[in-house]
């Protein structure tokens, strides 16, 4: 039939979505469109929307609808029921109509898609929260993640679509994509029935079925509108938001009017600001679908192009967290060890750790190890030799629990080691196995070439897996077929010994059986030495150079240099190392080892309080029945920190191996104590240098760089009292120390003087005044009270040592203290005689100034000056009275005091005069109670003298060493009673422990 004049039959496809741009103009009749306005944007304005004819109805559905009548006599309009019925219709009823209305009327796949819009998942499966772990505060706190960078410098997220699981993702999201095509065409479905809606009710019932398909679009909208709102810019979240309103686009769809070709454009032009180049055809695609499934009325394309949208948002964040974890890596990596500790910590806490099993595992394998070191003669074995043990041993022979808890985060990885282990052990014994099978007359070379060619045959067998058990069978075809070659005899193939080549195969096979222990104990004292000498030569690295050691570098063929103009010499190739085949096992054991030491040596962490950094601390002595810690730091205060014993009384401490950092006893009393933080103190106005607690009384003395000492009263309930500040010292205040057995304080300075401290009626004062260092003061210490028997015993004495130790015993412990002009001084207390009272006169108490407060201290002694730069600190023995010494030159080095050699110091002549060293007399009793008693610092007369027993240099390599202290050994390998360690620190960030051998 010829057309009208002027005008054309609209070619578009019969059908639509609701999405549509005009679908709120759609009529039941073709409307003809103006000659040449077929165009895009012509069908925005005028594009039909044609009803979809219904399909016949089934069963006692077809009761329910009445046949209506409709301009286009090919449009069926069904049935509805009466208005009363179609009010009082609940949600469950409108969306089991909306199943019925996708399975009968949606071609040609209604029936699958009716089924997956009842169940598949309401949210995409690409949203902001499975995102959330490409997050960067997620990155910087995901424990695994930190811990996996040491072991892959290319470790980067890619979606996780291996496995079952990733198979049941994939089956997931299809069955998603699917259910939002029949809500999409439910909304067409929907809106045409409505627009031909015979009265109130049934526009009413219309609106429900639409309100109620409403299931995942929403969601799909919001999840686009929120991830792309994490990738553009802040000036540009307004503008996302706007735009991607989905309330205001749901409105559209379900009127008709929401125009998705503007839309699609708006989001190709974003997405292509932001996302990487290569991204751009993918992004051209989405755009394509999503704008031919709004003009063809395709469902299917128009979910493809959401489908791919959501696909180039992930893939965007994928390429934002990559890049993040490549720049940040170095960070990440060397922040490992911090980090771990503090997560292990909390996971301690929440008794994830089982910290008690750990400690058993590790001192059973310690105790082991010295009990076979005792038996053999050999060195005592450390806890980081047990730990290697152990966990080799654990690898190779313990199938339960391969390894304790710590090592949550490397339980992979040592799966990993245990499977190449144990496939080393079974292509040896495969080897094994030919070798037995092959006759005499076979060479050597020949047998050695036919096992390496069979390793390659088994290897293609059992695969990645490495299931040997499982493909016994085809191992022993290529066994008998090797022996077979060898002998001349292949082919054919001759399968009298198959049977018996694959019983031997099922038994050696087995872990449990004696070949394979057998090989895997010799496996294991093969690797041991080569793994702890690893260890030892990279266990002090940082967890960046361990990475750069133990990571096999990526080989690149670079091109050789070109000749002529501008060639360079290349430097000769590095000599082939010799193959083991052990070197990736022990560098992959070295790497967990070693990180595992690191993260796990620290045996408590306390945290909190402070704003800066903690300068220095002290403990609290004579605390029963809880652990108290003061801390002084940058930020012009200073904490009380409080930890409740067990028992409510000092416990015995457990036995620690201070010289290599974790806890030994039987793990039973080490159980997990919450420090809490009780009081800060206030009042300084620059660093806290250093504090000390008093034993004698409950005082607190704390010295700063604004050149005042405080001194503060503890109270009940963690309350403190500031009892005097004191502001003598012309210079920053570097230590203070207090006096064992009097309330007595020394503190050191660096206006290079000493000030000693009293309480005077009710105000405190200084009451001495030692000058002498021509530098800063940076440590003073008191000595024991009971130093003075380590002389020796006063049975042995002759008069001028007796009368020297009346003289120490009346003046009371000596201080000692070093200083920057590279000295280390002692200072002796000279006692006044007080004259005693009358009889009955009673001693009265005078507002006035004491003029007995006033003290006499004398430089005693000078230390052999060992040190070339300035002397940090002393640390005075409590046991032998030796004395050891560090500082800027990174040394170490321990004094002793001894009587000064004589010719004979028991048996002296009729006057009483000692000859000493140098044939000058000896002092006598005026002299020693009166005078200097002079030291090692050149000056002769002295009854004592200090000699240098140790010295070690560069304690701490090139570093300067800031600290030393002697402390009581308590690990298990103490050689004697008593017997005591020196800790040192330095400028490297460690703490090393070390013991003298005497």
């Amino acid at each position: 039939m010829p057309e009208p004049s002027g005008q054309q039959v609209n070619r578009r496809p019969s059908t639509s979505t609701a999405c549509s741009p005009t679908a709120a103009h759609a009529t039941c009749q073709q409307t003809s469109l103006k000659c040449g306005d077929d165009s895009p944007d012509a069908a925005r304005n005028t594009w039909v929307q044609p009803v979809m004819a219904a399909a016949e109805s089934q069963g006692q559905e077809t009761d329910r609808y009445h046949t209506a009548s409709s301009t286009d006599p090919l449009v069926q309009i069904p049935m509805l029921p009466p208005l009363e019925i179609l009010s009082a219709m609940a949600d469950e009823d409108v969306t089991y109509e909306i199943w019925n209305y996708i399975l009968e009327h949606m071609e040609p796949n209604g029936a699958d898609v009716s089924h997956y819009y009842e169940t598949a998942d309401l949210l995409p499966p690409i949203t902001t929260e499975s995102l959330a772990e490409l997050d960067m505060p997620r990155i910087i706190n995901n424990p695994k993640l930190r811990h996996d960078v040491n072991f892959d410098r290319e470790l980067h997220f890619r979606p996780n679509l291996d496995g079952s699981k990733g198979k049941q993702k994939l089956r997931s999201a299809d069955h998603y994509w699917q259910a939002l095509e029949g809500e999409l065409f439910m909304y067409e479905y929907g809106l045409q029935q409505k627009q031909h809606s015979a009265d109130i009710g049934e526009e009413s019932y219309w609106n429900d079925v639409l309100r109620n398909t409403k299931r995942r679009l929403p969601a799909v909208f919001e999840a686009i509108r929120d991830i792309l709102s994490t990738l553009v810019p802040d000036h540009e979240q307004k503008r996302i938001l706007a735009r991607l309103d989905v309330d205001l686009i749901l409105q559209e769809i379900t009127n008709g009017v929401c125009d998705l070709i503007d839309l699609s454009d708006w989001l190709a032009k974003v997405v292509k600001k932001h996302c990487a180049p290569m991204r751009d055809q993918l992004v051209d695609t989405m755009q394509m679908d999503i704008q031919r499934g709004a003009l063809e009325g395709d469902h299917g394309k128009l979910v493809n192009g959401l489908r791919q949208l959501l696909s180039i948002l992930e893939a965007m964040k994928l390429d934002v967290a990559n890049h993040q974890i490549r720049h940040m890596r170095p960070l990440l990596v060397d922040d490992t060890v911090n980090f771990q500790r503090r997560y292990n910590a909390h996971r301690i806490s929440m008794g994830k750790i089982d910290v008690g099993r750990c400690q058993r595992w590790l001192n059973d394998e310690y105790e082991h190890l010295t009990n076979r070191a005792i038996e053999t003669n050999k060195n005592t074995p450390t806890h980081l030799d047990a730990l290697t043990s152990a966990l080799l041993r654990d690898i190779l022979f313990n199938e339960a629990s391969p390894c304790p808890p710590t090592f949550y985060v490397d339980h992979d990885r040592l799966r990993g080691v245990r499977s190449d282990i144990r496939s080393s052990i079974s292509h040896e014994l495969c080897r094994e196995l030919l070798a037995e099978m092959i006759s005499p007359m076979v060479s050597a070379a020949d047998l050695l070439k036919a096992q390496g060619a069979l390793q390659c045959a088994v290897s293609a067998i059992v695969g990645m897996s490495a299931r040997f058990l499982e493909r016994t069978d085809n191992i022993a075809v290529e066994i008998v077929r090797f022996m077979l070659m060898l002998e001349g005899r292949y082919p054919p193939f001759d399968g009298t010994f198959l049977g018996m080549v694959e019983q031997r195969l099922e038994q050696t096979l087995q872990p449990a059986s004696q070949a394979f222990d057998k090989l895997a104990r010799d496996t294991c004292d093969r690797l041991l030495p080569k793994l702890k000498a690893s260890i030892d030569a990279h266990i002090r690295m940082s967890a960046l150079d361990l990475q750069d050691v133990m990571m096999t570098p990526t080989i690149v063929n670079m091109p050789p240099p070109p000749f002529g103009f501008g060639a360079v010499c290349s430097a000769p190739p590095a000599p082939p190392k010799p193959y083991d085949p052990d070197e990736d096992i022990v560098r992959r054991l070295t790497h967990v080892i070693c990180l595992h030491w690191q993260n796990f040596q620290q045996q408590s962490t306390i945290s909190g309080g402070h704003k800066r950094s903690i300068r220095s601390c002290a403990w609290k002595p004579n605390s029963k029945g809880e652990s108290v810690l003061a801390t002084g730091s940058f930020d012009a205060s200073a904490g009380i920190w409080r930890r409740w014993e067990e028992g409510g009384a000092v416990r015995k401490p457990a036995e620690i191996d201070f010289t290599t950092g974790l806890a030994g006893g039987d793990g039973e009393e080490d159980e997990e104590d919450e420090w809490r933080f009780a009081v800060i103190l206030d009042g300084h106005d620059s660093e806290i240098k250093s504090l000390a607690f008093a034993p004698t009384a409950p005082l607190l003395a704390t010295c700063s760089r604004d050149k005042s000492v405080w001194i503060w009263e503890e109270l009940e309930d963690d309350n403190f009292e500031t009892v005097a500040v004191l502001q003598d010292h012309e210079g920053d205040v570097k230590c203070v120390a207090w006096h064992p057995k009097e309330e007595l304080l020394a503190s050191g300075s660096y206006d290079d003087n000493i000030r000693l401290w009293r309480e005077d009626v009710d105000d405190w004062a200084c009451c001495a005044l030692l000058t002498g260092h021509e530098g800063t003061v940076w440590w003073v210490e008191f000595e024991d009270a009971n130093n003075i028997y380590a002389l020796g015993s006063s049975e042995d004495l002759n008069e001028t040592q007796k009368a020297y130790v009346n003289t120490r015993l009346k003046a009371g412990p000596r201080l000692i203290s070093c200083s920057d002009d590279m000295t280390i001084r002692t200072w002796r207390h000279v006692p006044k005689d007080k004259p005693e009272l009358p009889a009955g006169q009673i001693k009265t108490t005078s507002i006035w100034k004491n003029r007995d407060f006033e003290e006499e201290w004398v430089e005693e002694a000078r230390l052999p000056q060992v040190h070339e730069r300035p002397v940090y600190c002393v640390s005075w023995s409590r046991k032998t009275g030796r004395v050891a010494s560090t500082g800027s030159d990174g040394k170490i080095v321990v004094y002793e005091e001894r009587w000064r050699s004589t010719p004979d110091t028991k048996n002296n002549d009729a006057s009483g005069d000692v000859q000493m060293a140098g044939g000058a007399p000896g002092p006598d009793m005026e002299d020693i109670t009166a005078k200097k008693l002079s030291g090692s610092d050149g000056h002769q007369g002295g009854v004592t003298e200090w000699v240098v027993v140790a010295e070690a240099e560069n304690t701490h390599d090139v570093f300067e060493v800031n600290h030393v202290i002697w402390a009581p050994r308590a690990d298990k390998g103490k050689r004697f009673e008593d017997e005591e360690v020196l800790i040192s620190t330095g400028d490297d960030g460690e703490v090393k422990v070390w013991t003298l051998d005497t």
